[in-house]
């Protein structure tokens, strides 16, 4: 459980990856978001860059001169030090103490919580059935090869 890679793969069309390691030293913290528009990066829970293209990249490719033409586009850099997830963590602390007493509701809500959990246990299945899995994951398949690995 040191190292997890997924693939994922959205009815439409999109992509992701996820890659952790928990037993690399140093190690890197690098979270990056894709899309047709832009980039955004966020390294070392410090620095975000946010590139905007101009364009949206599919339209840009089809319309550019040559073949290694780069969209114009806009970068942003945004520094803040929390490097030791001191704040991130105290916020959402905070934030569930508040909603627990009533001041408001959760910022992330049970549904979007389980999402999570359904990522995790599809990563789970795929690798004990070693081919590629459909989320939200059977729960009695799920189930059937959890107790079968607990007993390992």
């Amino acid at each position: 459980e040191n190292e997890a890679e997924l693939f994922l793969e959205y009815a439409n069309g999109a992509h992701g990856y996820f890659i952790a390691s928990a037993h690399e030293c140093p190690g890197t913290n690098r979270f990056e978001i894709c899309g047709t528009k832009g980039r955004i990066t966020i390294t070392e829970d410090s620095e975000v860059e946010i590139i905007r293209l101009s364009q949206d990249e599919p339209i840009f490719a089809k319309t550019c001169s040559s073949p290694f033409e780069k969209a114009p586009f806009t970068q942003e850099y945004l520094q803040f030090d929390d490097s030791a997830d001191k704040i991130q963590q105290a916020a959402m602390l905070q934030d569930f103490a508040e909603a627990v007493v009533g001041k408001h509701t959760c910022a992330c809500t049970y549904e979007e919580g389980s999402h999570s959990l359904e990522i995790i246990q599809g990563a789970y299945l795929s690798s004990w059935l070693e081919k590629a899995i459909h989320i939200p994951t059977d729960r009695v398949i799920f189930k059937k090869y959890y107790q079968k690995a607990c007993e390992e």
